[in-house]
């Protein structure tokens, strides 16, 4: 994979397989082509600009899911979805000081972002998270409602 991209945030993604992937795909039937995974950070909307998705060209396509996500959910019947919080822990093997790293889907400030948080060990971290969003990246821990 290579995003060949003059960004420089994306260079990290040049020739990269994904790291702390959590969930596995399912092999190709024959003769379809298998797609291609690329971090969705590294790749850019290129189209016209969508007003009433607040969706414009150029938008890397990790922000036109987070803007398509507040669109759908404020449809959704009673308002949608409402943020929940969660305490994160870190539980790693014995002997071991290895964070549990965790992305989720929140909001801060009325704006709908993805967050990144490394929880260390013996200190849990409350988050408020839309349910189901969490996904571990890497470590061992534990999410649960509070």
């Amino acid at each position: 994979m290579s995003c060949n991209s003059p960004i420089p945030d994306c260079q990290p993604c040049q020739d990269c397989p994904p790291a702390g992937v959590s969930y596995v795909l399912p092999d190709c039937p024959a003769g379809e082509k298998c797609e291609s995974l690329s971090q969705s950070d590294c790749v850019v909307y290129k189209g016209p600009n969508l007003p009433a998705l607040n969706v414009l060209n150029n938008d890397r396509i990790v922000s036109v899911l987070v803007k398509l996500h507040k669109v759908i959910n404020g449809l959704l019947p009673g308002g949608g979805y409402a943020v929940q919080n969660y305490i994160a822990t870190c539980t790693p093997p014995s002997g071991s000081s290895t964070p549990f790293k965790i992305t989720y889907l929140g909001v801060e400030a009325g704006v709908h972002k993805i967050f990144e948080k490394s929880i260390l060990p013996n200190v849990p971290q409350t988050i408020s998270a839309f349910p189901a969003s969490v996904v571990t990246i890497s470590g061992v821990g534990t999410v649960v409602a509070s």
